[in-house]
C-alpha cells in the first residue's frame, strides 16, 4: 500500500522524483495510483537495481507526496 501524505491518493498520475534506496537522488517518474491503495510507477529513464522489499518515495521540489513497498519490479 502507498501512504499519500495529502491523506488521498490523486486522481490521476502525477510527475515526480522518485527515490528508491536511502542514498539514491531520485529519478524522474509518473506515479499513477492504482486500486486498493497501491501505485506504479513508471520512471522516464531506466533505474538500475530496483527490488521488492525496498521503499519508494514520490516527491515534488521539496514536498514528499508520498510512498510505500515496492511489492515487484518490471523489466
Amino acid at each position: 500500500g502507498v501512504n499519500w501524505i495529502s491523506g488521498t491518493a490523486p486522481r490521476g498520475a502525477v510527475q515526480a522524483r522518485v527515490r528508491v534506496r536511502y542514498r539514491h537522488a531520485g529519478a524522474p517518474a509518473r506515479v499513477e495510483p492504482g486500486p486498493a491503495g497501491g501505485a506504479r510507477v513508471v520512471f522516464d529513464d531506466p533505474v538500475p537495481a530496483v527490488a521488492p522489499g525496498q521503499a519508494a518515495v514520490f516527491e515534488r521540489d521539496a514536498e514528499v507526496l508520498g510512498g510505500g513497498w515496492i511489492a515487484e519490479a518490471l523489466p
